[in-house]
């Protein structure tokens, strides 16, 4: 394991595993593009889920019904971004245009912008929900959520504040319910794994 994604396995405590179904290469020639190697293992380790009630990422290859739902909102997520007049970065699939991965809080969008290299060499780009306030972060998928989950990681696109223990709540095909009943609108126990 790649000694960033090792470090996030370890901060959510998670066991060493592969919760994929799916091939990459299969789910990579249907998308139309190679996902980062670092992403694939913190994907197949955790599966879909919501990390910390915060983050909610999906992983394409754990089953056909994750696939759907990442399709589904990757495409939710960048016919939005077409409405806007103006936007610094393309939006995929333009050449070098930007793939969504992640979402943070109530309001934030988190990208690759694939005009680099190969997908090992892509930039997180994250903006706000009206695509207007953008940051930038050089690593890698599970560099930004460690840094972010450690405390080391400060953004003005959302607010966060890490607390132990993290926990990691997984919901394999049904993601979305369980990022629509995190615990500000679910109850004190939310979707706990």
């Amino acid at each position: 394991m790649l000694p960033s994604a090792e470090r996030l396995r370890t901060l959510f405590r998670r066991p060493s595993q592969n919760l994929t179904t799916l091939s990459w290469e299969m789910v990579e020639g249907r998308l139309g593009f190679a996902f980062p190697s670092d992403f694939k293992e913190i994907a197949s380790t955790f599966g879909s889920g919501v990390f910390h009630h915060y983050v909610f990422m999906l992983a394409p290859a754990q089953n056909e019904s994750s696939f759907s739902s990442y399709v589904m909102e990757s495409e939710d997520t960048l016919e939005v971004g077409r409405l806007r007049e103006t936007l610094p970065h393309a939006l995929f699939p333009v050449s070098g245009g930007l793939i969504p991965w992640a979402y943070a809080g109530d309001a934030c969008t988190v990208f690759w912008r694939t005009d680099r290299g190969g997908p090992d060499d892509w930039t997180i780009v994250a903006c706000d929900e009206q695509f207007l306030r953008w940051e930038e972060f050089e690593g890698t998928a599970s560099d930004y959520l460690a840094e972010l989950f450690s405390g080391s990681l400060r953004s003005e696109l959302f607010e966060f504040e890490p607390e132990d223990p993290l926990t990691f709540y997984a919901q394999p095909g049904k993601v979305t319910e369980a990022w629509s009943n995190r615990p500000e609108t679910a109850g004190p126990e939310g979707n706990r794994e």
